[in-house]
């Protein structure tokens, strides 16, 4: 079984949308996306917006619009970290803020601490 691909902030990638269908090169799937996330989130959004490789894809890969300037994806490497689990400033303000709209992601990250304590 393949490990999960666990972004900076506890996200899951496999359990995205955007990076499913962008890892099986799904245009018609990345149209869906990018519709609905316009119509719930972001009017703004493109196609071009919504490719996405994972935020720990290498430089030059696809990467999610809001995932290019996220300051959390950017604290994990600069920190020498795998994930704010890991963090010893674990919930600071900028992890609080993202947060709060990704339930799916603290729960993973609290996993993640929770499986260091043993």
């Amino acid at each position: 079984m393949e490990e999960k691909r666990i972004s900076p902030c506890g996200l899951v990638c496999e359990g995205c949308p955007a990076y499913v269908a962008t890892r099986q090169g799904n245009t018609d799937a990345i149209a869906e996306v990018t519709a609905y996330w316009a119509s719930e989130y972001a009017p703004e959004l493109t196609t071009d917006d919504v490719w996405c490789e994972g935020c720990r894809a290498p430089e030059g890969k696809p990467l999610y619009l809001y995932a290019r300037t996220c300051e959390v994806r950017q604290c994990v490497p600069a920190r020498d970290i795998t994930n704010c689990a890991h963090c010893g400033d674990y919930q600071c303000d900028k992890l609080k803020k993202l947060l709060r709209t990704m339930p799916t992601a603290r729960r993973m990250l609290k996993k993640l601490r929770e499986g260091m304590e043993e």
